[in-house]
């Protein structure tokens, strides 16, 4: 395992660098329309302030972009550059004098003394009736920003999480002539065939470089560079600083332990500090978009509070790559590749529907019985057992579970391309039919 973590060279160095780096890489010649993108206008719409939320190098810049590109007369400040933050050093008179234009503030974070500002600038343009559209912001410390979103814009903000390249935005067979290291913004549905996208996007992920590197070898090396990203940002707890070696140990036991209901006295055990301290550590990776905690269901909502939940490193690619999981063939080899894919295709259906307030898992008391995943789709609850297999069966612990839960529909997504029902309640379809079931309904 170590060695997957040995220096890499020159090119980490670069690899780094544009890690940590928060200027947009690309140009908007090579912009095509993320999923989220009519989301986006369609809440600018509604709301006076937009939030675009997610972890650097997902594409949030460009696809802020492309919005203010349809906006006539929209602006758009990079506040990790100097000469932007300079331009709004007087923001008050500055944006007073552009009311009626849409604003956007990339990586607010870097000026948080433009919130109080922004609030009385939505007031002001509210008095003057003009209620919607005013600013969108970006911001890679999701945290921070929710934070500060409840302090001064409460009411007059929604915030959208913007995730890594997902099953329902591949599709189209066509490979331009791009540099990977110019194409953050890229959809995925411009540059692959349909034939090799999903297990593509398995292995690699969908952050925008990793996914369309020209080999695996180049995707893993940029999403190794990534996770050393994330690491050397540190972690603190009650005034400790914990060492660099073990937040890598506490990513890579979260990582052997994917889709595994959440110990935390073993993370712990990594950390080299306690269960309280651990559960913190998970918490901050969740608010980062980089892990989630999936809920265990009951039917008593105050006891779910103080269940475990199942704990996911949320992109496959990061997930593969602090397992030194290479290429292709390794991961059908790796023994618990199943998790990877049940992560795998449960970000998939999240990404797809518009909420996944109320997700959960099914774990009977006894261990005999699960359901992978129950999720609220168009007012119904609709229940997915998951399955690496092209050839699944389905057990009595699935049947069970079924009768327990009661789902308005019951859906066995595994790796085949057929669809069909194993009676009038049981669906088997692959990852990609079951993302147009969920973002159709």
């Amino acid at each position: 395992m170590n060695a997957v973590f040995l220096k890499r060279g020159a090119a980490s160095l670069r690899l780094w660098s544009s890690i940590c780096s928060d200027e947009p890489h690309g140009s908007s010649d090579n912009m095509i329309d993320r999923a989220l993108a009519p989301r986006v206008r369609e809440r600018l719409g509604s709301f006076p302030c937009v939030a675009l939320l997610g972890p650097r190098q997902v594409g949030k810049s460009t696809l802020a972009e492309m919005v203010a590109n349809s906006v006539d007369g929209a602006l758009v400040f990079n506040l990790a550059r100097a000469d932007d933050r300079a331009q709004l050093a007087g923001a008050e008179e500055f944006l007073g004098r552009r009311i009626g234009r849409l604003i956007v503030l990339d990586e607010i974070s870097r000026m948080p003394e433009l919130m109080p500002i922004l609030r009385a600038q939505v007031e002001l343009r509210l008095q003057k009736r003009n209620r919607v559209g005013h600013f969108l912001l970006l911001s890679s410390d999701c945290e921070w920003m929710r934070r500060a979103a409840a302090e001064h814009l409460g009411g007059h903000l929604a915030t959208i999480d913007l995730g890594p390249f997902q099953t329902h935005e591949l599709g189209v067979s066509r490979l331009p002539e791009l540099d990977p290291m110019a194409v953050e913004a890229a959809s995925p549905a411009s540059v692959v065939d349909p034939r090799e996208d999903e297990m593509r996007l398995w292995l690699r992920g969908g952050f925008p470089l990793s996914y369309l590197a020209e080999n695996d070898a180049q995707s893993l090396e940029w999403r190794l560079a990534f996770i050393d990203a994330v690491i050397g940002r540190g972690f603190e707890i009650d005034g400790v600083t914990l060492a660099l070696e073990a937040i890598r140990r506490g990513w890579v036991s979260v990582a052997t332990h994917q889709a595994c209901e959440l110990n935390s006295n073993r993370i712990a055990q990594a950390l080299g500090t306690n269960a309280t301290q651990a559960t913190r550590f998970i918490d901050k990776a969740c608010d980062g978009q980089l892990m989630r905690r999936l809920p265990r269901w009951t039917a008593n909502e105050r006891k779910q509070q103080s269940l475990p939940g199942k704990l996911y490193i949320r992109d496959s690619g990061l997930l593969h790559a602090l397992l030194g999981i290479h290429n292709s063939a390794a991961l059908e080899q790796y023994g618990s590749s199943g998790e990877s894919w049940e992560g795998h295709v449960i970000e998939a259906l999240f990404a797809a529907t518009r909420s996944n307030v109320g997700a959960s898992y099914y774990r009977a008391a006894d261990g005999q019985s699960e359901m992978d995943l129950l999720l609220p789709v168009g007012g119904q609850r609709w229940s997915f057992e998951i399955k690496k297999s092209s050839k699944p069966g389905l057990s009595k612990g699935f049947y069970a579970a079924r009768d327990v839960l009661q789902p308005d529909r019951s859906i066995v997504i595994y790796r085949g391309t057929d669809r069909f029902q194993t009676d009038r309640t049981v669906e088997l379809m692959s990852l990609r039919d079951a993302t147009r079931e969920v973002g159709a309904s």
